[in-house]
C-alpha cells in the first residue's frame, strides 16, 4: 500500500487493532488493549511496536488473548515517547505492514481501532482511516495526553514532513480557522476529534476535561458527538483461575494487597501512616502485600518506621498469578491520582480498578473527593490524605 494510494469500495477483512503497546507486554497501555479485544470478542489483526526495551513481557497474557489474534505485526526499533521521527517511522513501516496484513486477510479493513496513551498509534490510525476512507475509525484515549498528572503541558514539536503535513490538513479540512500545531500533544488529540468515527473516553470527567480545554470549539463538538464513555473492561471470570499462584500469608491476619508502582502523584502516605497509628496488637493481625516494580527500595524505606513485618514488599507478578491472587487477598488497595492544585477536576481512573472489580474481593479505595474512583462501589473508602480515614477502614476491615 503506497502512502499516497486511497482506497474505496466496501472493506471486508474484519477489524485492525493499532496498539504501540499489545500484548506480551506488560505495559498498561498493551494489558488494557488486551482486554478490549477480550471484551469485545471480535478477531483481530494487530500492529503493535516492540517495548522489550522499555517493559516486560508476559507470555500468560499473550495466551490469554491470542485466540482472537488472528495475526500480529510487532515493529523493530527503539520505542519513544513522543518523538516525531519515530511515530514516523512507526506510520511508515505499520503501514507496510498492514499492507501485508491486508494481502493475508483478503482485503482492506472495515474498522481500525487505536489506543493512547503512547501517541503513535493514533498518528497510524489515522494515516490508514484517510487512506482507506469506508474503514470506521474508533480511537480511544486513556488519559489526557497533552497535560501530564502533574498538570504540566507534555511538548515535542511536530514534524514538518509529508505524512505530517497531510495529516494537518485533514485536520484542518475539519476546522479551517485553526492554526497549524507544533506540539506532536497536541496533535494527537485534534487529530482524533477531527477524523476518528468514534472517539472513546474511559470517564465522563475525562471527556470534559479534555474537550473543555481543546482550542478548537468545531472539532470539541465533532468528537462531542461521535463520543463513548467506555471504563476500562474487567478480564473475562475464567483468568482470574488459570494461575497456581498462591498467596503466602499468616494464619490469624487479614491480607490486604496493593498492586502497582509509586508516582508522586499516586503513592500509599496515608495508609503508612495509618497502619504507624494503630495499636499493636491491631497492627500484628494486618499484613498488606505490595506488589511493585522495585520492593528493595520500599524495603529500605520502611527500614526503622515499624512496619517492618506489616508491609511486605513482594516483587511484580505476571497478569494471570496478579488475577488469581487477587481472589486470595481479603482486600484489594486502589489509590486515585492526586490532582488537586493543578486540575479542575480529576479525570483519571485506574486502571486496576477493573482487574479489582472482576475478581470479587472487597475493595478499599483511596480516592480524591469528587473522583471517578470516589463515586464507584468500592466496599470501603477513604479519603487521599486522610489518615484518620483510613485508620476508620483498617479498623473496619479488622472487624469484618
Amino acid at each position: 500500500m503506497q502512502d499516497a494510494e486511497v482506497r474505496t469500495g466496501a472493506p471486508g477483512a474484519g477489524r485492525l487493532v493499532v496498539a504501540y503497546g499489545f500484548a506480551p507486554s506488560t505495559d498498561t497501555s498493551a494489558v488494557v488493549m488486551a482486554k478490549r479485544v477480550l471484551a469485545d470478542g471480535v478477531p483481530v489483526d494487530v500492529v503493535s511496536q516492540d517495548l522489550s526495551s522499555v517493559s516486560g513481557s508476559d507470555p500468560g497474557l499473550a495466551a490469554l488473548v491470542a485466540p482472537l489474534v488472528r495475526r500480529q505485526v510487532v515493529l523493530g526499533g527503539e520505542p519513544e515517547y513522543g518523538g516525531w521521527a519515530t511515530i514516523r517511522r512507526f506510520v511508515s513501516e505499520g503501514l507496510d505492514a498492514v499492507a501485508r496484513l491486508e494481502l493475508a486477510a483478503g482485503g482492506a479493513y472495515a474498522e481500525v481501532r487505536s489506543r493512547a496513551m503512547w501517541p503513535a498509534a493514533h498518528f497510524l490510525a489515522a494515516r490508514y482511516r484517510l487512506l482507506t476512507p469506508d474503514a470506521a475509525w474508533t480511537a480511544e484515549f486513556s488519559d489526557p495526553l497533552l497535560h501530564t498528572v502533574a498538570g504540566e503541558q507534555r511538548r515535542r514539536r511536530f514534524g514538518d514532513d509529508d505524512v505530517a503535513e497531510d495529516l494537518w490538513q485533514a485536520v484542518r479540512s475539519a476546522d479551517p480557522s485553526l492554526t497549524r500545531p507544533d506540539n506532536v500533544w497536541e496533535m494527537v488529540e485534534l487529530l482524533p476529534y477531527a477524523v476518528a468515527d468514534s472517539v472513546v473516553f474511559t470517564n465522563e470527567l475525562q471527556r470534559e476535561h479534555m474537550l473543555g480545554y481543546c482550542r478548537s470549539r468545531a472539532l470539541a463538538e465533532r468528537a462531542r458527538e461521535r463520543s463513548i464513555v467506555s471504563p476500562h473492561p474487567s478480564p473475562p471470570a475464567a483468568a482470574y483461575s488459570l494461575s497456581s499462584a498462591a498467596l503466602e500469608r499468616e494464619p490469624g491476619t487479614v491480607a490486604i494487597g496493593y498492586f502497582g508502582v509509586f508516582y508522586p502523584t499516586r503513592g500509599l502516605t496515608e495508609v503508612w501512616d495509618a497502619l504507624a497509628a494503630l495499636r499493636e496488637d491491631e497492627r500484628a493481625r494486618l499484613r498488606l502485600h505490595v506488589f511493585t516494580s522495585d520492593p528493595a527500595v520500599l524495603a529500605e524505606q520502611l527500614l526503622g518506621t515499624g512496619l517492618e513485618g506489616v508491609v511486605l514488599p513482594r516483587e511484580y507478578v505476571p497478569y494471570l498469578d496478579f488475577l488469581h491472587l487477587a481472589t486470595q487477598l481479603d482486600v484489594l488497595l486502589v489509590g486515585d491520582a492526586r490532582t488537586a492544585g493543578t486540575h479542575d477536576v480529576n479525570p483519571y481512573l485506574p486502571s486496576k480498578w477493573s482487574d479489582y472489580a472482576g475478581s470479587g474481593t472487597p475493595v478499599w479505595a483511596v480516592s480524591e473527593p469528587g473522583s471517578v474512583l470516589s463515586g464507584l462501589p468500592a466496599t470501603y473508602g477513604s479519603s487521599l490524605g486522610d489518615v484518620d480515614g483510613a485508620v476508620r477502614v483498617l479498623r473496619e476491615i479488622l472487624a469484618r
